[in-house]
Formats: C-alpha cells, structure tokens, sequence
C-alpha cells in the first residue's frame, strides 16, 4: 500500500479552496461557451418562416438567446419530453428573478396562458414573468396582463431583439 504525504489543516483548507475555485472556474466556462453557441447558432433564424418551423425546444432556445443577448442569466428549464411546470426559461440579474413561459402557437396566446404564468410566478418566488408568444397575443390577453408584472413579448419583438445588424 502506498503511504500518503500526512497534510496540515492549513494546507487542506488550501486544497479544498483551489479545487472550488476550479470547479466554479469550470461552471463558468461551460455557461460562457452554451451562451456563445446559443447566440452563434440563434442567427442562422431571421424571419417569421424560420421560428415557425422550429421545434418547441429551438423556440425556447432562441427565446433564451434573446434575453442573454438583453443581459439576462438565463437557465433553460423545459427539456424535451420532459414536464415543466409552466416555466420554460428561468431569468436572473438586476437583482430580480423572472419566469418565462414560450408559446410557439400558429395561433395568438390566450388568456388562459398569461393567468397561467402567475402561479408559476409564485410558485417560483419570481418578481415578474414574460410571456413570448410568436404569434402575438388575444385582446384579452392583453387586457388581463396589463397592469400586472407580467411583459407580454410577440414574435416581432423576440426578433428584434436578435437582429444583429443594429449592433
């Protein structure tokens, strides 16, 4: 058996410090490197025709890249076969916490959507919620969110919110 080196508690404490660090080093890199690809791969989509013919899960991710590129920590919840609860995307920074729910109907969102999205916000402590309908949303809808913590984002605004040519 081969003896191990005796360690003072100074210099585990020292180990333990610099492996966090590398981890933490680690989950920053690989949160940096999904952001970049999302990004990279969100601009290959341009127009109507092309958010229409992706899946659900593209949807969520080009809704993600999106609010990244407005400077938001986006965790992307809803997962591919898997229930999500009503959140798709979970947003973070400027001290709040924000739930997005995304509907790529053919369709405008209903109301029945945007009431919805309130419990998931309370259910998730979350400050406010965005609702991203490509199609846009019913008058009441709109009425019913209006007033509320509740941001109502239609398939114009999602896109330019990643058109690339104005930056």
């Amino acid at each position: 058996m081969i003896a191990l080196p005796e360690i003072t508690p100074t210099e585990a404490a020292a180990l333990f410090v610099a492996a966090l660090s590398l981890a933490l080093a680690v989950r920053r890199l690989r949160r940096t490197a999904a952001r970049f690809f999302r990004s990279r791969w969100a601009r290959g989509y341009g127009d109507f025709d092309a958010l229409r013919a992706m899946s659900p899960n593209d949807f969520e991710r080009y809704a993600a890249a999106a609010f990244e590129r407005r400077g938001w920590r986006v965790e992307i919840v809803g997962r591919e076969g898997k229930p999500d609860g009503g959140l798709d995307l979970l947003l973070t920074g400027r001290g709040r916490r924000i739930v997005v729910q995304c509907k790529r109907y053919a369709k405008p969102v209903g109301a029945a959507v945007v009431r919805e999205v309130v419990g998931v916000m309370l259910h998730h402590k979350a400050r406010g919620a965005f609702v991203v309908g490509l199609s846009g949303f019913t008058r009441p809808a709109q009425e019913w969110a209006a007033g509320k913590p509740i941001k109502l984002v239609d398939g114009n605004h999602l896109l330019r919110a990643l058109d690339y040519r104005k930056f």
